[in-house]
């Protein structure tokens, strides 16, 4: 059974909460064989875009929650080499922190940009959809 990310977009209003939630699981946390840390400034696994339509004072503004969408043929999986990403039973994709090491072209393959290049670790990091929480009983992600 795959897992599948919903956001209801009528709900979200811009408040970051997701955004940080993933922040404090990740920062400073190595959670191996899943993921080594997210550095604390310029990486975002959960991102909050926004579009503004309209003119003063009828401002109207919609947001847009974007994690990995763990893609049915992730096309970062057929950028990797050595097994570096795979693609879990349940759907959820996967970069080996150990394996993808020095594979920059990850980030360029995803057509969301929602991987991201750690430059002293040298490796890919992405969203994992809090796979480690997941496997120890959690029902959903962090940002959920």
């Amino acid at each position: 059974m795959s897992k599948v990310v919903l956001i209801d977009l009528t709900k979200c209003y811009g408040c970051q909460s997701c955004v940080v939630q993933c922040k404090d699981e990740y920062v400073d946390n190595d959670w191996l064989p899943y993921s080594k840390a997210q550095p604390d400034k310029g990486q975002f696994w959960m991102r909050v875009g926004y579009l503004e339509r309209g003119e003063y004072p009828k401002v109207k503004m919609s947001w847009l929650p974007t994690p990995c969408m763990h893609c049915d043929n992730p096309p970062c999986l057929l950028a990797a080499t050595g097994g570096a990403v795979y693609k879990r039973p349940d759907g959820i994709v996967m970069i080996d922190p150990v394996k993808s090491e020095a594979q920059r072209q990850l980030v360029d393959s995803c057509p969301y940009g929602v991987i991201y290049y750690d430059e002293q670790k040298k490796t890919p990091q992405k969203c994992t959809l809090c796979a480690h929480l997941l496997d120890n009983g959690w029902k959903e992600p962090r940002c959920a």
